[in-house]
């Protein structure tokens, strides 16, 4: 798992830089779904839909798994 928390914390970096990557075709951070598959490869829990995580979220989230 800890290539998937290396993609994740890649990612955030690339949200806090750029607000988005090649990824997807070009997909805006707060819309795409990279970091919820990777939370759940990490993890094995799902986060539902219903309510988008901000990048802050995200940071606490990735702080959490990294221990």
């Amino acid at each position: 798992m800890e290539n998937a928390k290396d993609e994740l914390e890649f990612c955030l970096e690339l949200w806090g830089k750029k607000d988005g990557c090649d990824f997807g075709g070009g997909t805006r951070c707060e819309e795409c779904a990279a970091p919820y598959v990777l939370y759940k490869l990490i993890t094995g829990e799902v986060l539902h839909d219903d309510e988008r995580l901000t990048q802050e979220d995200w940071r606490g989230k990735l702080k959490e798994v990294k221990g």
